[in-house]
């Protein structure tokens, strides 16, 4: 851990954000979730580039990852050569893959007991520095879809995560936003939702509402001046629904907070 003359220290542990930036707050590091959907109206949909509901492994096993891309997302192509899968094991234990790209050709983890899915992102890539097809992570039999990368991105865009084995996670700011060329057909009402009953204090398999953002082609933040507060293995996510005028609208959240543990 880095060490900081004790001016520094004082003026940061003022700012506990800044000092959990800064490393200097043990056990405890900074947490960010972004989510993106080019296209929501009605029903609600998942805030991911795939769209439609997010979709949760139903048992441990190995996944496959793909492109939409037979040139350029390959070992020696322009785009994504190597990509990271950031998952949680069957015991809920944060750990890491990285697979070499293959075009269309699915590449198998070998990682078998694959249980949440937390992110994945380009770890090398060639001239275009980014994703030249669209990268998905999916199941053996190619479907369900569990995340994606967009074409033209580094990173999965998709506000779905579990909480480790260990941690406890705090989320303390969340931003939306919505976009559409006629500003009365960008209307939505974002929700973010988490497996966790406040009354029972115990993991639930019901998705219940903890918090609620709305835009119209405008964007809004919500500061929780009290954090969200989740315990391990609490499964979360961010949703959107459109007015009955909405159409196509863009959709974009973020979630920022920390991990303690």
């Amino acid at each position: 851990m880095a060490t900081y003359p004790k001016e520094l220290n004082d003026a940061l542990i003022q700012d506990f954000g800044k000092a959990i930036a800064a490393g200097i707050v043990p056990t405890v590091t900074p947490w960010l979730k972004l989510g993106y959907n080019p296209s929501i109206s009605t029903p609600e949909e998942g805030i991911w580039s795939a769209g439609d509901v997010q979709n949760i492994p139903a048992a441990a096993a190995k996944v496959e990852v793909v492109s939409t891309d037979n040139t350029n997302d390959k070992a020696a192509g322009t785009g994504a050569r190597t990509v990271t899968l950031i998952y949680l094991d069957a015991n809920y234990v944060e750990k890491t893959e990285t697979l070499t790209m293959n075009g269309t050709s699915a590449v198998e983890t070998t990682a078998a007991d694959i249980i949440r899915i937390n992110g994945i992102r380009v770890t090398t890539a060639g001239s275009t520095g980014a994703a030249t097809g669209t990268i998905s992570v999916r199941h053996l039999t190619d479907t369900p879809i569990y995340t994606q990368i967009a074409i033209g991105e580094t990173r999965a865009r998709n506000l779905l995560y579990t909480v480790p084995a260990g941690k406890t996670l705090y989320i303390d700011q969340m931003l939306v936003s919505s976009g559409n060329t006629t500003l009365d057909k960008g209307h939505l009402t974002f929700r973010l939702k988490a497996k966790y009953c406040d009354i029972t204090k115990a993991v639930s398999t019901v998705w219940i509402t903890w918090a609620e953002g709305y835009a119209a082609a405008s964007s809004s933040v919500q500061d929780f001046c009290v954090p969200l507060c989740f315990p391990e293995k609490t499964d979360i996510k961010v949703t959107a629904v459109g007015a009955s005028s909405t159409a196509n609208a863009i959709a974009v959240c973020s979630l920022r907070g920390y991990l303690v543990g």
